[in-house]
């Protein structure tokens, strides 16, 4: 299904998508421009090579009680995303990817209610040129880290659970920036919230409890700021704070 204009409502249906021949396919669900509202929407991709459930290249969707599940589950590479009550679980890479490609001044990106859960990378991907919103949401059990933040991008977590994940809970690198607030991050592998090199994190009235290594972890040059945490039952302690020179392969902290 490809939107490329005008304006579309899809709802109540199910979409599936199975490439025949091992070749690989476009997204399930393509919007190139327009405007899209998706709800009671499931994407179904199988096959062994996938393809991505949801792509938004350009456009203006909104999405409610919507599931995608493919390669990807949801990508997003412009245009304006709304999505509330949506699941992006069980990919086979990364459940959410967001990427603002062209730097669009008018590119915006807000996930509320978001189940982002048992995905075989990251639950989530946010990366440069992108400032995501995500209110409520739950990212737990992926393979890799919950969230990832990368350089050039930007990411608040408002009242989000970030739990049982391979390694940590949210992670950013490079100049990213992170505002985790009345949130859990918890029982995670390594950390519940880690930053390498310059990322900047901000954290106020959450939980990290119960984590692998420690509550937080700040690598290199990375900044906390901590406001009214609870912090407890870390296996490693409350926090670990590198100097400059400390090695940061796998943004888990380093006893």
């Amino acid at each position: 299904v490809t939107v490329s204009d005008g304006e579309v409502f899809v709802e109540n249906v199910g979409i599936i998508l199975k490439p025949v021949s091992g070749a690989a396919s476009p997204a399930a669900l393509l919007v190139l421009g327009g405007k899209a509202h998706l709800r009671n929407v499931a994407v179904f991709c199988g096959g062994d090579r996938p393809a991505t459930a949801f792509s938004l290249r350009a456009g203006d969707v909104s999405a409610e009680n919507s599931l995608f599940t493919g390669l990807r589950g949801i990508e997003q590479y412009g245009g304006k995303l709304l999505c509330d009550s949506c699941l992006a679980e069980n990919n086979r890479t990364e459940g959410v990817v967001v990427f603002n490609q062209s730097g669009d001044k008018l590119f915006s990106s807000a996930f509320q209610k978001l189940k982002a859960n048992r995905n075989g990378i990251q639950g989530v991907a946010v990366m440069s040129g992108a400032d995501v919103s995500l209110s409520d949401c739950q990212i737990n059990e992926n393979g890799t880290n919950g969230a990832d933040v990368l350089a050039g991008g930007s990411a608040s977590f408002n009242a989000c659970e970030v739990k049982n994940n391979r390694e940590n809970g949210v992670v950013g690198s490079g100049d990213a920036k992170i505002i985790f607030i009345k949130g859990k991050a918890m029982e995670n592998r390594y950390s519940g919230l880690a930053g390498i090199n310059s990322a900047r994190i901000t954290v106020k009235e959450s939980k990290l409890l119960d984590n692998g290594e420690f509550g937080f972890a700040t690598l290199d040059s990375s900044l906390a700021t901590e406001e009214r945490n609870e912090i407890s039952g870390n296996r490693a302690g409350t926090s670990y704070r590198a100097p400059a020179s400390a090695p940061a392969a796998d943004a888990s902290a380093k006893k």
